[in-house]
């Protein structure tokens, strides 16, 4: 029941995500020790979708299964999560009370 609930709720995401277009833009790239940092600029769309996204795995998926699916540890994607709504507070799109 936990799969078909969280189910729903990924593909109300994407039916929100085919409502609006999207236009993200790579500004710049850099590399520090092998990793690669990128500047880009997302719509406010953007950010709400791939904060649900990640709540939805979080909340849906196993350990196992993140790690399968995303190739990151749990805390990994809820560190994401953290620098996403950071964001989002930051540009006050988001409360405390929302996260």
């Amino acid at each position: 029941m936990r799969l078909l609930g969280s189910c729903v709720k990924f593909l109300l995401a994407v039916y929100f995500c085919s409502r609006y277009t999207f236009n993200m833009n790579l500004l710049s790239k850099r590399e520090i020790v092998n990793i690669q940092l990128f500047n880009a600029e997302i719509s406010e769309s953007e950010l709400r979708i791939y904060r649900l996204l990640f709540l939805n795995a979080l909340e849906a998926m196993d350990a196992k299964e993140i790690e399968q699916y995303f190739d990151a540890e749990p805390d990994e994607l809820e560190g994401m999560l953290d620098d996403i709504e950071n964001i989002m507070e930051e540009a006050v799109l988001l409360t405390k009370e929302d996260q």
